[in-house]
């Protein structure tokens, strides 16, 4: 009898260890499923962001050409601005001839070591349009401060040139 027992008291544990393997199979299947579902969708998100990037390098691969040659172009332009610079900084000190550059908004004048020898004036003496405007000779002071008032007006060129008399700092025409 005992055994007999013991086969059926066994046989109910086999059952009981059958159903609870089966139904652990079915969760294992059933996460399994969900698993393979994730990866499939991470999968094709990642081949959408991969697709998204390889667009992003290859742009970013035409704006590096493009930078390229912009800064090929630009350090042309710089040569170029220096050799010409250069030429007219050569042109200016072979012919004595002085420039200046007036800056309206702000009042002021900056004048080349040329343009302070014309007028006699010290590399320390600060210079303003008032400065150059009293070393117009009198009798062109008028003409000339309205020439150059003129051309500060809004839509003037900004542009002029005239030829007048000065008075140098050491009272020399």
């Amino acid at each position: 009898l005992k055994t007999t027992e013991e086969i059926k008291a066994l046989n109910s544990e086999l059952l009981e260890a059958n159903t609870e393997l089966r139904e652990t199979q079915n969760q294992l299947r059933s996460l399994n499923t969900n698993l393979e579902q994730r990866v499939r969708k991470r999968t094709e998100e990642l081949a959408q962001a991969n697709e998204e990037q390889a667009a992003i390098n290859e742009e970013m691969v035409v704006t590096n050409e493009e930078l390229t040659e912009i800064h090929q172009h630009l350090e042309q332009s710089n040569r170029e601005l220096a050799a010409s610079e250069s030429r007219l900084r050569m042109a200016v000190e072979s012919t004595g001839l002085g420039t200046w550059e007036y800056f309206p908004a702000s009042g002021e004048l900056l004048w080349s070591k040329e343009c302070r020898d014309i007028f006699c004036i010290s590399e320390t003496q600060t210079v303003s349009f008032d400065t150059y405007a009293l070393h117009i000779h009198p009798d062109d002071r008028s003409w000339v401060t309205e020439k150059v008032y003129a051309n500060l007006l809004p839509g003037a060129e900004g542009r002029y040139e005239v030829t007048h008399r000065i008075i140098r700092s050491d009272n020399q025409e």
